[in-house]
């Protein structure tokens, strides 16, 4: 039996998901010594894995590596696998060990890699490795989609459409060319994409596609940014698939072998755990359906950050709080368990239509008084009767959201010129923005003892304190609206996360939060003094 004939058989067996048979010829080349240990323990992964046996694969190709660390395919099949999983970071170390270790780098070394460097926003290098290949192959189709998504992070959307409709005139029918397409057309907002989406679907059920997580989670986002409720919310779910990974809304690992149960179905004697899947900002918007919650699911346990327990605490007395250190203890406690909810799939119950949304837009977070009246207290007296405006002008980790969010300090000089106390609310490094803002001699109210990703109590009772809030859209937005502060959100791009619509003047979730969006004619600058109307 010849090794690399018998391994192309096996390949096939797998792509036909015949697992039966390629098992039966995996134990016959087994028997007879066709392959080297790690050869043929990273063949059992590959195995396992198409029987959806994950962690038996995990351990496999694991194994091949520890037997033969220079042996390729298992780094870059584990890699894969990781990818797939959500485990990006995992996935990246492996991907560029498969990727230094291949003499020949191959689509299957070298498309992991890149989709690792994308998703941990690293699109420098991304670009870097795909123009490493030859132009045979970087013209395929995986390299090409790789480059659209290399293009758009760098908000090069012009060129990133060129490269989609060229393979859109290629692949008319591929569901995944289709989603990306309708993607960009979305993020551009020049098109509407759901006829697009709705193409891409049709020809992925066409074609006998079954995983549809990655298509129906994008399409999500564009339904719900549209007020098509009841098909968005059936979607949004697809955003916990291990498909969609760290792009939608990854569950912590322990909550992955837990029971997840139905709203509808809930067991009221027992307690049901409601999980976090998002991060902060998102976190506070599905907290607007808790009260709700609560009364529908008495015994309810909410996992929660330790930077908000403070905030969740005082402003939901009935719910019982857990700190993520415990998820694994839960099955042991002997504690009665429904199973788990994801935080964010309780509006698919609770806010199903916008009259839902606008019945109970109302605030839900309380601020610590004595932090409020501290600051309360100082802020007027810097401002010595001058309007307090709290600011934030950046916000998001992918490139692509820094874009769509960040508007640069050096723009807001319309707002600092007025005659107000301007008080940071922005999170993160910004000391080269303070550089710029004292060499141009304007004041900005500082708090340098404070990390704002941490003290999330002093930062929420900061923006309290203020009159009100000129921000991009990021999480103070949620934070300072949930409490009922005057927000003026600026969007510099048309596309912004879906619970500001399309065309939204007002959000749908806080009662005085108001949108103030670039139109094609307007420049930054124009939008922002535009905004600062509203404070003279």
């Amino acid at each position: 039996m010849q090794p690399d004939k018998i391994e192309r058989k096996f390949a096939e067996l797998l792509v036909k998901a015949d697992i039966s048979s390629a098992t039966l010829l995996l134990s016959r080349a087994e028997r007879e010594n066709v392959f080297t240990e790690a050869r043929l323990l990273n063949l059992k992964g590959l195995l396992a894995r198409a029987a959806m046996n994950l962690e038996e694969a995990e351990n496999l190709f694991l194994d091949s590596i520890r037997v033969d660390p220079a042996f390729v395919p298992p780094l870059s099949n584990i890699s894969s696998l990781y990818l797939s999983q959500g485990r990006y970071k995992e996935g990246l170390v492996y991907a560029r060990l498969a990727y230094k270790r291949s003499d020949t780098k191959t689509l299957a070394v070298t498309m992991p890699l890149v989709t690792a460097l994308l998703d941990s926003a690293n699109t420098a290098e991304a670009m870097s490795v795909l123009e490493s290949l030859p132009p045979s192959k970087r013209q395929q189709r995986e390299p090409q989609l790789a480059l659209s998504a290399c293009l758009r992070q760098n908000g090069r959307y012009d060129e990133a459409r060129v490269v989609i409709d060229d393979l859109v005139r290629v692949h008319p029918d591929d569901p995944t060319v289709l989603r990306v397409k309708a993607d960009l057309e979305g993020e551009l907002g020049l098109v509407d994409p759901l006829p697009i989406y709705e193409r891409a679907l049709a020809a992925a059920i066409s074609a006998g596609k079954t995983n549809l997580s990655a298509l129906k989670w994008n399409m999500s986002l564009h339904l719900l940014r549209a007020r098509i409720f009841s098909r968005g919310w059936e979607y949004y779910e697809e955003g916990l698939s291990n498909a969609v990974g760290t792009l939608g809304r990854p569950l912590p690992v322990p909550f992955r072998r837990m029971k997840r149960v139905d709203f509808d179905k809930i067991d009221r004697s027992k307690w049901t755990i409601v999980v976090v899947e998002q991060g902060i900002g998102d976190q506070v918007l599905f907290l607007s359906a808790m009260s709700d919650a609560l009364r529908n699911i008495p015994k309810l346990a909410f996992i929660c950050e330790e930077r908000l327990k403070p905030i969740i605490k005082r402003s939901f007395p009935g719910l019982v709080l857990l700190s993520a250190g415990v998820i694994e203890l839960l099955p042991h406690t002997g504690l009665p368990i429904n199973g788990y909810i994801p935080l964010g799939s309780l509006f698919g119950n609770l806010r199903p239509s916008i009259d839902s949304f606008i019945r109970n837009r109302r605030p839900f977070l309380q601020v610590n008084r004595e932090k409020y009246d501290k600051f309360r207290t100082n802020l007027r007296k810097q401002a010595a009767g001058r309007p307090i405006v709290g600011l934030s002008w950046k916000g998001g980790f992918w490139e692509n959201q820094q874009r769509n969010k960040a508007v640069d300090l050096s723009a807001w000089e319309v707002i600092l010129n007025l005659s107000v106390l301007p008080v940071n609310l922005q999170y993160g490094n910004i000391s080269s923005d303070l550089e710029w803002a004292t060499s141009k001699g304007y004041e900005i109210v500082t708090f340098p003892d404070l990390d704002f990703k941490i003290d999330i109590d002093d930062w929420m009772a900061i923006a309290a304190s203020c009159d009100g809030i000129i921000s991009v859209s990021t999480a103070i937005v949620h934070f300072a609206g949930a409490c009922n502060q005057k927000v003026a959100v600026v969007m510099p791009e048309r596309k912004g996360p879906w619970i500001l619509g399309l065309d939204d003047a007002r959000s749908i979730a806080y009662p005085n939060v108001h949108y103030f969006r670039k139109t094609p004619t307007e420049s930054v600058e124009q939008l922002l003094n535009r905004v600062s109307r509203i404070v003279q």
